[in-house]
């Protein structure tokens, strides 16, 4: 054991691992193969590592989100229920554990909060995994708890880096939009449980981050639809601002006015 420093924590091999199942999805091109691969098994085994990972290393972390991007790309083309849907065990057995989905997401949303090029790459995982058609009513349960830890983990980063325009503003507000878009009642009373006046501080980082002067600010086609799709969200800010400009509730709603003006003629254009 001389020279070696046993203080250091032994090396993951989570990367290799997310790397060995990465390149076992681009392989898939029959259905048959899933269980031939025993795919859905990997996925359980696998989704139970990365929801309990908590030593964030970059080089460790983008082979994670690497492969779970081509897991979705399989679970949408070959429609993996199992991925949904916890499947019952007979009794005496312990309660199922959770899906592979609701480990991922648990992954995510802890990611969002890791470290920059972390956050970026997680909400846009978390885009996928709520975009995924087999999320429907049979599966309302798994779709709001998705829901609840991708808003309340972006708006929880939010609120830590709020009070200074900074890019991470954009996939934390963006992806509580997806949300948004999905349950609004839901997303809506997540964000006024974590603080008051939560869905007008979301709001209005929307409508900064819509101004020309913002970077990045919205700018693909997806985006701008997206926020297109927030009408009650530009009613609430709309009303809301004109409020907080008498009480001086934000000290740049005028800005944040002028922002939403712009954003409308964005959606106007699209």
């Amino acid at each position: 054991n001389r020279g070696i420093d046993i203080s250091l924590p032994p090396s993951s091999c989570l990367d290799a691992v997310s790397s060995i199942l990465g390149a076992l999805m681009k392989l898939i091109i029959d259905k048959s193969q899933l269980f031939h691969l025993r795919i859905e098994e990997l996925l359980v085994i696998w989704s139970q590592l990365i929801a309990e990972w908590d030593a964030w290393k970059e080089m460790e972390d983008m082979a994670v989100f690497a492969a779970i991007e081509e897991v979705v790309v399989v679970v949408k083309k070959y429609e993996l229920k199992s991925f949904l849907v916890r499947t019952p065990l007979p009794p005496p057995s312990p309660p199922a554990p959770p899906c592979s989905i609701i480990r991922i997401g648990a992954f995510l949303a802890k990611a969002i909060s890791a470290y920059p090029s972390a956050t970026w790459r997680a909400c846009s995982c978390a885009h996928m995994l709520l975009h995924l058609p087999s999320l429907s009513l049979q599966t309302e349960d798994v779709k709001k708890a998705l829901i609840f830890s991708f808003t309340h983990a972006s708006f929880s980063h939010f609120k830590g880096i709020q009070h200074k325009p900074f890019a991470l503003w954009k996939p934390l507000l963006i992806l509580i939009g997806a949300c948004y878009v999905s349950d609004p009642d839901y997303v809506e009373r997540i964000l006024e449980k974590d603080v008051e006046n939560g869905c007008t501080i979301w709001a209005s980082g929307m409508a900064c981050i819509s101004s020309m002067s913002f970077d990045p600010s919205l700018s693909s086609r997806s985006e701008i639809k997206l926020a297109g799709e927030l009408p009650e969200l530009f009613w609430v800010l709309g009303v809301q601002i004109r409020v907080d400009m008498q009480n001086s509730f934000f000290d740049d709603a005028p800005v944040l006015l002028l922002s939403f003006s712009r954003l409308l003629v964005q959606l106007y254009l699209a």
